[in-house]
């Protein structure tokens, strides 16, 4: 049996909103979010946040990165700058920055 071998697209998400729990995170500007294969795990990444999502199927790796996006969320936009360190502060810069709204029950 011969198989045909498909090309995989690695090309990187362009991402618009996260959504998790219930609340959607709208961004006020694409996100882009590199693709890679490695290990057997689909794993997806921001640099610009240090944002981070891997699963065995693309699915599941989407999903954990919209999991992590609202776990960034609540740890550090929603945190009082005087327990971030600079590194948080940056971080939580950023997601203000980028994100537009935060809304329940879209």
């Amino acid at each position: 049996t011969v198989y045909e071998v498909l090309p995989v697209n690695m090309e990187p998400l362009r991402l618009t909103r996260f959504e998790c729990g219930g609340i959607v995170y709208a961004l006020k500007q694409q996100l882009m979010v590199e693709v890679d294969y490695r290990d057997e795990l689909w794993v997806y990444h921001s640099s610009l946040i240090n944002l981070w999502g891997s699963g065995g199927r693309r699915e599941d790796a989407l999903r954990d990165l919209h999991e992590n996006f609202a776990y960034l969320w609540r740890e550090f936009a929603e945190e009082d700058d005087a327990v971030l360190d600079e590194k948080a502060k940056q971080i939580k810069r950023t997601l203000l920055e980028i994100t537009e709204h935060e809304s329940v029950g879209v």
